[in-house]
């Protein structure tokens, strides 16, 4: 018999089947390489375009789960990035890395891991962990708001009628926001499916009590509609208290659609924009991508896509800056500048 557990995940919460006595471990993971012609839109860079290749978040892991004498299982997970080609991205365990306790009441874990707001924004991105990542708009300035920080408590509700719900307590996010001293974070979301419809909630709450700033907190609402052979999607994301910055408020916005055109092939396209911090000029940013994917087999996916960024005169936000696409491109991008790069990529699973 299954018990269906909710666990956190760069999808957000998702139920995750586990079979009893599944004590033997499963190997997983997956690669993801690209092949990208960039033009970083620098005058000062030498050289400002070229051919790029990136590891785009590729992984490798090890989980699974032990029957306990009480009815609960033991779960665990450990994951670490791999550079396909990038030595120095292979760092050991540097992923979600966790062990908990999951039975009929849900699921408690511990260790390092995607907090749940992150989790919310994921599950409506066409284009996560490529060039097309929607975090260049609504991460803005790494690691404030898309988390995945250690010292993590989290607790996972088992599914309710469509409904699932995850709270998660990090005790010292200090690593993650770049700033010394202890910092706390409170994370929580929720998520409703019926059919077709997914709709999603997301709060995030950082304290800032080494720096005497005020509290950093995000709120994001999700959704998406299947229609069959189409899908949209959307997401609204406000900020405050930007760094700690009392006033320093933000706003994000996007939308994104998926046409299925059988045989496992689709058509995708996303746009995201981010409107200037606490009114500013100049400072907004705004994303577009469109991509062709196909299936070469059940586990094995070749696409082709472009994405452009659009800064204002005061922003700099670089095609790659913030997301889980790979460090590829020869420069950073001027202010005001204006990115774009077409690639063609490669994700297995197993």
């Amino acid at each position: 018999m299954q018990k269906k557990l909710i666990a956190l995940a760069v999808a957000g919460a998702l139920t995750a089947p586990l079979a009893a006595h599944a004590d033997a471990p499963t190997v997983y993971g997956k690669i993801h390489v690209s092949i990208e012609s960039i033009s970083n839109d620098n005058s000062a860079a030498d050289p400002d375009s070229g051919l790029a290749t990136s590891t785009n978040s590729s992984r490798l892991g090890v989980k699974g789960s032990s029957d306990l004498d009480n009815g609960m299982k033991l779960v665990y997970q450990m994951e670490g990035e791999v550079g396909v080609g990038a030595t120095s991205k292979n760092n050991f365990m540097s992923r979600n890395t966790y062990v908990g306790l999951a039975g009929d009441f849900g699921t408690i874990l511990t260790g390092r891991h995607d907090t749940p707001f992150k989790g919310v924004g994921r599950s409506v991105d066409y284009f996560g962990d490529g060039m097309g990542d929607s975090r260049t708009v609504i991460n803005p300035d790494k690691k404030y708001y898309d988390l995945r920080p250690d010292n993590v408590i989290a607790y996972a509700t088992p599914e309710m009628g469509g409904f699932s719900a995850v709270l998660a307590y990090v005790t010292d996010a200090a690593d993650d926001t770049k700033d010394d001293g202890k910092q706390t974070a409170t994370s929580l979301s929720a998520t409703y499916k019926a059919g077709s419809l997914m709709l999603g909630l997301g709060y995030q709450s950082l304290s800032k009590d080494a720096t005497g700033g005020e509290a950093e907190t995000a709120t994001r609402l999700v959704g998406s509609y299947n229609f069959g052979s189409f899908e949209v999607s959307a997401l609204v994301q406000n900020m405050t208290a930007h760094k700690g910055i009392d006033g320093k408020d933000g706003s994000a916005m996007g939308i994104g659609g998926k046409l299925d055109l059988g045989a496992g092939s689709d058509i995708r396209a996303q746009y995201y924009s981010m409107a200037a911090w606490d009114d500013a000029d100049d400072t907004d940013v705004s994303k577009f991508a469109i991509g062709y994917f196909t299936k070469l087999a059940k586990k094995t996916t070749l696409y082709v896509s472009y994405a452009s960024v659009a800064n204002g005169d005061a922003s700099s936000v670089n095609l790659n800056d913030n997301g889980g696409h790979g460090d590829a491109g020869p420069a950073t991008t001027s202010a005001g500048g204006s990115p774009n790069a077409i690639g063609v990529g490669l994700i297995h699973s197993f």
